[in-house]
């Protein structure tokens, strides 16, 4: 409507609103309805109206809608005022009808009178009548209604895999760049700004639990999890307290391998996945709003949540100056770590468990659970993660047990794989001995 010319007259129906208020009320929505950089762009729904002015344009609203009405309005007042500077204020209109979503008998009459005004020069109340509804087979326009199948097509997913194999060769060329060129690509996909020390809101349990605020109006939560004289100082990232419990069971593989003063924390907004029914947003994850909000800001949420990981650090730092710095990612928080130690220098090691392999994997593998809140817009068109982890050579990197997309655990020769960039980076360094891949238990 707004892009394609070759629409005259249009009459969109239950779906304009002002983002300010669809945020206000059930936040994001589908994911085709989520531009990244949309709202950093200052691109509101009224401008989709006015893009295309002076043409005609009908909204189609209903007063029950879950789109709030109230921001349909608001949205239809800001065209109409441009409609009016322009000298046509009568080429936008607003018609709401005591229904609820979707595209009723109201709205196809509204619709139909209007499209007849515009493109047929009739300015009259005609009405719908009863007529006999196609069934699914009259209205297929393939044998087998299958597009994809008879006419030999290619899906979003086919263009996307294609996409991202096209991209192979420049992440293996963007590895080659200088580390001060890898860092700014990275910087801007992620919008990182200056990082500074988290502050200290309030200490609870005796000083063991702190919560600290990383940016005004955002605090995360800190727990002192073993306290060391000596030893690095470890921070574990993790999903939920329940996660940090089961890290620190006696059977844990990573608990043997934590030393020093360790503390945990949970990122902003960060909840444990549950577990997933097929077709449910639970596959999306528990934090999508949130997701969708942050790309319309142009700040995808791992860079936000990576950002507070590094803010923790430098706050604990100056309680332990002389201490080198461990990271430990669980799960869906081990891409934000491997993130903040790309970005934050004075992380001396790193363990990452159950981490994603790839990003490509979600790509290829069509299937994916809880992998929206990681998303970083073209990313791929510069880096996967293990080419991210190949930049922190020589460093110490510890990858236990990586998994699909969909969760499942990969076979040691699947992780050899995938991880090669890392590898032959540390190889290259002369530190082969300082990237592991290996399974938890080992």
């Amino acid at each position: 409507m707004a892009l394609d010319d070759r629409i005259l007259a249009a009459a969109p129906s239950c779906y304009i609103i002002s983002l300010e208020r669809l945020f206000e009320t059930i936040g994001s929505q589908d994911a085709e309805q989520n531009i990244p950089g949309q709202v950093a762009f200052g691109l509101d729904h009224a401008d989709y109206i006015t893009l295309r002015a002076p043409k005609p344009t009908l909204l189609l609203t209903a007063t029950y809608d879950y789109f709030d009405i109230r921001g349909s309005w608001e949205a239809f007042r800001e065209a109409k005022r441009l409609y009016g500077l322009l000298g046509f204020p009568e080429r936008v209109e607003l018609a709401e009808f005591p229904t609820k979503h979707g595209f009723h008998k109201d709205q196809r009459e509204a619709m139909l009178r209007w499209i007849r005004r515009w493109l047929q020069g009739k300015d009259d109340a005609a009405t719908e009548p009863d007529f006999p509804v196609f069934t699914d087979a009259q209205l297929q326009c393939a044998r087998t209604g299958q597009v994809l199948a008879d006419l030999k097509g290619v899906s979003v997913f086919d263009i996307c895999r294609q996409e991202a194999d096209r991209c192979r060769q420049r992440r293996a060329d963007w590895l080659k760049q200088p580390a001060d060129a890898r860092r700014k690509v990275l910087a801007n996909l992620l919008a990182w700004r200056e990082v500074t020390p988290a502050k200290t809101v309030s200490v609870r349990t005796g000083g063991t639990r702190r919560l600290l605020e990383t940016e005004p109006g955002i605090t995360v939560s800190v727990q002192l999890v073993r306290s060391s004289q000596n030893g690095p100082l470890t921070l574990c990232v993790v999903e939920s307290d329940a996660q940090l419990a089961d890290l620190l069971k006696e059977e844990s593989a990573i608990r043997q391998r934590l030393s020093g003063t360790v503390w945990a924390m949970v990122p902003r907004g960060m909840t444990a996945l549950p577990k997933a029914k097929p077709g449910s947003m639970d596959m999306v994850g528990p934090d999508w709003r949130e997701a969708f909000l942050a790309l319309h800001l142009n700040r995808p949420l791992l860079g936000q949540r990576a950002w507070d990981v590094v803010c923790v650090i430098e706050a604990l730092r100056q309680e332990f100056p002389h201490r080198s710095v461990q990271l430990v990612g669980l799960g869906r928080c081990a891409p934000i770590v491997l993130h903040a130690a790309v970005l934050a220098p004075k992380v001396d090691s790193l363990i990452l468990a159950d981490m994603l392999a790839s990003w490509a994997t979600i790509i290829r593998d069509r299937i994916s659970i809880g992998q929206l809140a990681n998303v970083v817009p073209g990313a791929l068109r510069h880096y996967d993660l293990p080419e991210l982890a190949a930049t922190l050579a020589p460093r110490p990197v510890e990858v236990l047990q990586p998994v699909s997309a969909d969760g499942t655990p990969l076979t040691a020769a699947q992780g050899e794989g995938i991880f090669r960039p890392a590898s032959e980076s540390y190889r290259g360094s002369g530190s082969a001995d300082r990237f592991s891949l290996r399974p938890p238990n080992r």
